[in-house]
């Protein structure tokens, strides 16, 4: 699998992501719409396009950091985490046990149009990951690579109080090594990833 697909897009649009997004950019429009008394009179239709480009970029989340974010509380990693374990070039491979991974985000969008107030949408991702047969690839303090035998994943989107959608992934299989574009430190401070805004 490529590195550009290590993100949550694939696993919460599914086959479909033009479809969700079609649905996700109505009911942005629909909110920013209603929001001012002004703001009606804009042609939404020529808006359509670039509010559902923000909205695509919305899922475009990163998964291998919430994955770290996660395991940094494993003891196994922290002791990965030191760089003086081993010596130079250490390198361990780290299997997991399967689990779930639970994950929340609070993106915005904002519509501004010149003389017009400035319109806030704001969406709600909830996503359960479900991770089989995953192994890390530790060197020198520094994950360089994840293993995943396969995975699957529930998503739910909502705008304002209102579900969008809600789906359930088909079993996705990613063979093979997945190189990370850039080593990550294993911090046992680390954080998973907060709440987003997309502009």
């Amino acid at each position: 699998m490529a590195n550009a697909g290590i993100n949550l897009k694939s696993l919460l649009l599914g086959d479909t992501p033009d479809a969700t997004i079609s649905t996700c950019t109505a009911m942005a429009s629909s909110v920013a719409r209603h929001s001012s008394d002004a703001l009606p009179e804009i042609d939404w239709p020529s808006l359509a396009g670039d509010i559902g480009e923000k909205i695509g970029e919305m899922f475009d989340i990163p998964l291998v950091d919430l994955l770290i974010g996660a395991w940094n509380d494993l003891r196994a990693l922290r002791d990965c985490g030191d760089p003086s374990r081993g010596g130079a070039g250490a390198h361990d491979t780290v299997p997991l046990v399967d689990h779930d991974l639970e994950a929340s985000f609070k993106p915005h969008l904002d519509v501004i149009v010149a003389g017009m107030p400035t319109a806030r949408v704001e969406f709600e991702i909830s996503a359960g990951i479900e991770l089989h047969a995953v192994v890390l690839v530790v060197e020198n303090g520094t994950i360089r690579a994840v293993r995943v035998g396969f995975c699957q994943a529930t998503a739910k989107v909502s705008c304002h109080g209102v579900t969008v959608f809600e789906r359930s992934s088909r079993k996705l299989d990613w063979p093979g090594e997945i190189a990370l574009p850039r080593p990550v430190p294993l911090n046992p401070a680390g954080e998973t990833r907060g709440p987003f805004a997309v502009r």
